[in-house]
């Protein structure tokens, strides 16, 4: 009994203490910069990102990054300068990321960038110094335990719970300070680590794990609210709602899911192709729990997603079918059974193909490639026919032309008009 009152005091002390910056209306307007920029008001974006970032101590990478490049478009040197310094403060990124952009060509010759580079060493000593290497080193830790037990059912899930308790005894402490180190660094580790936490919470309320089979001892996982912390992280500026709705609905709870998607269904010819939207329901549901987080809403998503969209605008139908034929030749491919051949044909899409389109649309006539796309679409690759219905496209549809006729689509759909 006296441990469930101290974890009740600890919750509440937490969600007490520790909401003194509401980022949800940093990110509402974050979205209103971000659709000046779908309607190319760039000086309007810029803006609005100025007077936010003025309100707001805590500034989020990839909203430095489109305000760079909206100050770049407006010939404002000297604050895209100032924005990718404060990039390089976020410890997100080294200088060789902007050197590396095509837009960015045109800074990189100027006084205040050479000054900038010359700031180098200042910068890294300072980003150095707001590292808790002792707190980073136990995520690490942590993260390490997890991977090395991901082939055991039970052995992965009992170093899940042991991160969970870990990182909520210790975020508990502190967690401003805490919460704040625990979102810098290796963004892969954290939200490998936030996806994990909420796969077995669910598993846990749905009752479909329960005993440890080695030390039989119940996973108590409601006792260490770690999703409590991840929410206050919001709120105060550490976790962006949308790397924190993506773990959350990872392998999560169905029925209390922030985000829908719409799926897209291929197959190996590439011609045949379905795209199945949310529900009205889904949306209606997903707009409250964005809205709640401070996303934009799905009608907004996508219409930035139209108007904004440079992967999708150099998406390369060639390497896509070469990948196809390729998989068609592959021993390991053939032998591997439908789970097995999904997870291959999603690797070579996103390693081989999405890599390249990303290349092309940072390289290209504008080199503009806006940080805040592509997180709700869903890929179903099968190379046989699926039990569901079936658009036969001609021979000459390519895949990015449907999508935009989906797109477009969509958002009446999703509208009601």
């Amino acid at each position: 009994m006296r441990k469930f009152i101290l974890v009740y005091f600890i919750v509440l002390y937490i969600n007490t203490a520790y909401t003194q910056t509401n980022y949800i209306d940093y990110h509402h307007n974050i979205n209103i910069a971000e659709l000046n920029i779908a309607d190319k008001k760039y000086d309007e974006a810029l803006v609005k990102y100025d007077s936010i970032f003025k309100i707001y101590p805590i500034h989020f990478s990839k909203d430095l990054y489109n305000a760079a490049l909206c100050a770049i478009i407006n010939k404002d040197n000297s604050k895209a300068i100032g924005f990718c310094k404060e990039i390089l403060l976020n410890g997100d990124y080294k200088i060789d990321f902007f050197i590396e952009k095509r837009p960015f060509k045109k800074i990189i010759k100027t006084k205040e960038w050479k000054l900038l580079k010359k700031d180098i060493p200042n910068i890294e000593n300072q980003v150095f110094s707001m590292i808790d290497t002792s707190f980073r080193n136990k995520r690490n830790q942590l993260f390490k335990k997890e991977q090395a037990e991901a082939g055991s059912f039970w052995s992965f899930y009992k170093a899940v719970f042991i991160t969970t308790k870990e990182l909520y005894n210790t975020i508990s402490k502190n967690p401003d300070h805490y919460l704040k180190q625990m979102f810098k660094g290796e963004s892969g580790e954290y939200i490998t680590i936030m996806r994990h936490y909420y796969e077995l919470l669910t598993l846990a309320k749905e009752r479909r794990i329960g005993i440890d089979s080695v030390f039989y001892q119940k996973i108590d996982i409601e006792n260490y609210n770690l999703d409590s912390l991840y929410k206050i992280a919001i709120n105060n500026g550490y976790l962006t709602p949308t790397l924190f709705s993506q773990s959350h609905d990872y392998q999560g709870d169905e029925k209390n899911k922030i985000l829908c998607t719409f799926t897209v269904w291929m197959f190996r010819d590439s011609t045949n192709i379905s795209i199945v939207p949310p529900s009205k329901s889904d949306v209606i549901s997903s707009n409250i729990l964005r809205a709640k987080y401070g996303m934009s809403s799905y009608e907004d998503e996508y219409y930035k997603i139209l108007k904004t969209d440079a992967l999708l605008q150099n998406y390369p139908m060639a390497a896509f079918k070469k990948m196809l034929l390729d998989l068609e030749s592959n021993d390991e491919y053939k032998k591997s059974d439908q789970l097995k051949k999904a997870e291959i044909f999603l690797k070579r899409l996103l390693d081989v193909v999405h890599k390249n389109a990303i290349e092309k649309a940072e390289k290209g006539k504008d080199g503009i490639c806006y940080s805040f796309l592509l997180n709700i679409i869903s890929y179903s690759f099968y190379p046989e026919n699926p039990c569901c219905d079936i658009v036969n496209e001609k021979k000459d549809s390519s895949w990015r032309e449907l999508y935009f006729k989906f797109v477009e689509n969509s958002r009446n759909y999703v509208t009601f008009n």
